[in-house]
């Protein structure tokens, strides 16, 4: 996680990307909606329940690196760099 330059352990944080709903699931955020998708990326974005806070975000499909943004007043607060792997299998 990198938050205004300094970079710090990032807390355990779960992602799930639906493509068939066309949602971002993550964690206490909740859901966003996929609002582009491409044969290499997935990109998302949902605002808070107050309508204050724009969250944005971007998945390399190949090597799950993952940018998410949080927006406010036009200005960017924070971004985290994250990495996403793949589930494990159920079986």
């Amino acid at each position: 996680m990198v938050a205004a330059g300094t970079k710090d352990t990032a807390p355990t944080q779960s992602l799930i990307i639906d493509l068939d709903r066309g949602i971002v699931t993550m964690g206490s955020i909740g859901e966003l909606s996929i609002t582009k998708l491409t044969e290499n990326s997935v990109s998302f974005q949902g605002k808070s329940e107050d309508g204050q806070t724009l969250w944005r975000g971007d998945v390399d499909r190949f090597s799950g690196l993952t940018v998410v943004s949080v927006w406010r007043n036009k200005e960017v607060l924070v971004n985290y760099n994250l990495t996403c792997r793949r589930p494990e299998p159920l079986f």
